[in-house]
């Protein structure tokens, strides 16, 4: 007698979410992002992408930044990519403030990386951020923009 798996029994069920290969990014999107951030000017150093659950927001930052990280790219190594639970576990896990865990994270990717050019930092998930979160981040996004010239900041948040 063969033992039967334990999913012999079961009908199969697609994954909700799409498969990676699914995906399909929408590179003049991508490149409108890239433009924007690229030319600021001391203006739209800040993008905000809104979207329903599994809209594409995440896969579109991370297909952003594989693309425009690279050696010689717009970015160059300078990205920092954080989820907000990351975000909010490592500034309350080391004792302080949203903005001083992002001032030493941006200082380290500031200058770490030789040579001149743009930094990006991609906050991924703001939705999970309580109201008094949300105005910590915002002062602390606000104090780094004043300080590092060349950082430029992508945020995703469900609508």
């Amino acid at each position: 007698v063969r033992a039967r798996s334990a999913l012999a029994d079961r009908p199969w069920v697609w994954p909700r979410t799409s498969r990676v290969e699914d995906f399909r990014c929408q590179v003049t999107q991508m490149v409108r992002m890239a433009k924007c951030l690229s030319n600021a000017d001391g203006h739209r150093r800040v993008i905000l992408l809104l979207g329903a659950p599994g809209a594409g927001k995440t896969a579109t930052c991370r297909e952003f930044c594989n693309h425009f990280s690279g050696p010689g790219r717009l970015f160059g190594g300078r990205v920092l990519f954080l989820q907000s639970q990351v975000l909010r576990g490592a500034a309350n896990t080391a004792g302080g403030s949203m903005e001083d865990f992002l001032r030493q994270a941006l200082t380290e990717i500031s200058t770490t990386v030789q040579g001149q050019g743009l930094s990006l930092l991609v906050i991924d998930d703001l939705h999970i951020f309580q109201e008094v979160e949300k105005h910590e981040l915002r002062l602390a996004l606000e104090g780094a923009l004043r300080l590092l010239e060349s950082l430029r900041v992508l945020l995703t948040s469900r609508c």
